[in-house]
């Protein structure tokens, strides 16, 4: 993992070519065996990610906004720019913004994003890059950090601006970094718990990764309903993004099946020193403790029970007031489900009812969608 880190920042500001040295003195390379089923696949999926990603520090003065033009997709308006040599007699690197790349950049620099927007939307483009223009040779040693994004093979310099931080000492964990933290401290509770875990699935992007680990062992709770534990790392990079180490468990009852996530069991802040993230993996000891109110709370939700119509209600009311998470068509689906359970000549048990919200988020696509509908049901649980 960590030989794949070098190789995807192959341009690493001294910041991060430290962050590297501390991870090799903190965790020694070594062949002993994770003993986490499926962790060699998940490996391999790192491997064939072909997203190079290239970090630069570059004053105001190297960095010249060129247009602001439409993305293809959804028309969003993103910045185009090219990045000069310091002696500037040439462009090293050009390119466009995504994600909020664009925001972060002109609010950083000069407060000015939501001013911007309007006027472009009012064909004022070139009084903004004339502004900025002007802005940039009074601030011209301004820096910022970069994180560019280039796709494959690019052989012709174009980069994608994916996210603008103000502190060029600001720690930001890869994918792979944290990755290899999750496998480790997962791997040295495993040890010390006498657990077996294996990865039940792994999503990533080129900006988050969702990582999750649950045990090979099985508890039966009350009712015929068979629990797993285990973990979902969740981490960001963008911008002042952090890693989430969260509970997860999986319950079963009969054909149903439902994967929920619990309360936070630590958190990483990309901020911290590697020493603080390390000893802060120790605190996956409170995996055990935690695991055991779940079962607490699973057994006294009784989900193996029909469900109430004050129970419908406690699921489906703080779902359907996400109106910012759930699209229209989530939203029509989530509402379709609700009448159908109020309405069926048989009533459903909870845990069904929970199954089919989960393949409902699922049929999305959309990890948010995903994760809002486990961690309500989730609450669901724990305060019913």
């Amino acid at each position: 993992m960590l030989r794949k880190y070098k190789e995807l920042f192959p341009q690493m500001t001294a910041n991060d070519q430290k962050i590297f040295e501390e991870m090799l003195k903190l965790f020694p390379i070594s062949d002993e065996n994770l003993n986490i089923a499926g962790s060699k696949a998940v490996l391999d999926v790192f491997n064939e990610l072909n997203t190079v990603k290239e970090d630069y520090v570059i004053p105001a003065k190297d960095f010249e906004i060129s247009d602001f033009p439409r993305s293809s997709g959804d028309s969003r308006i993103e910045m185009a720019f090219k990045c000069w040599e310091p002696d500037h007699k040439g462009i090293f690197a050009e390119g466009t913004t995504i994600y909020d790349a664009r925001k972060q950049y002109l609010d950083k620099s000069y407060k000015m994003n939501t001013f911007a927007e309007a006027q472009i939307e009012e064909g004022n483009t070139l009084l903004i890059l004339e502004t900025l223009e002007k802005l940039r040779g009074i601030t011209p040693d301004r820096a910022f950090k970069f994180r560019f994004l280039r796709k494959g093979k690019q052989e012709d310099g174009k980069l994608l601006l994916r996210s603008v931080v103000g502190d060029q000492s600001y720690k930001n964990y890869d994918n792979c970094e944290v990755l290899f933290l999750a496998l480790m401290g997962a791997y040295q509770y495993a040890k010390e718990q006498h657990v077996n875990f294996y990865v039940s699935s792994l999503d990533v992007t080129d900006s988050k990764m969702d990582l999750l680990l649950l045990s090979q062992d099985t508890t039966e709770l009350e009712g015929g309903v068979h629990a797993q534990v285990g973990l979902a790392i969740r981490n960001s990079e963008i911008a002042d993004g952090s890693a989430n180490f969260e509970l997860l468990y999986k319950l079963d009852y009969r054909e149903s099946t439902v994967t929920l996530s619990d309360s936070s069991v630590f958190t990483i802040n990309h901020g911290w020193r590697l020493e603080t993230i390390a000893e802060r993996l120790k605190n996956l000891s409170r995996l055990h403790e935690a695991s055991n109110q779940v079962f607490l709370a699973v057994n006294a939700a009784k989900l193996y029970e029909p469900a109430s119509d004050a129970s419908l209600a406690k699921i489906f009311n703080p779902l359907l007031r996400s109106k910012s998470i759930l699209t229209e068509k989530t939203r029509e689906e989530v509402v379709k489900l609700r009448t159908e359970a109020e309405t069926a000549d048989q009533v459903e048990t909870l845990l069904i009812l929970f199954s089919k919200l989960e393949d409902l988020a699922a049929a999305t696509n959309n990890q948010e969608v995903i994760w809002t509908i486990r961690e309500a049901l989730s609450k669901y649980i724990r305060n019913r």
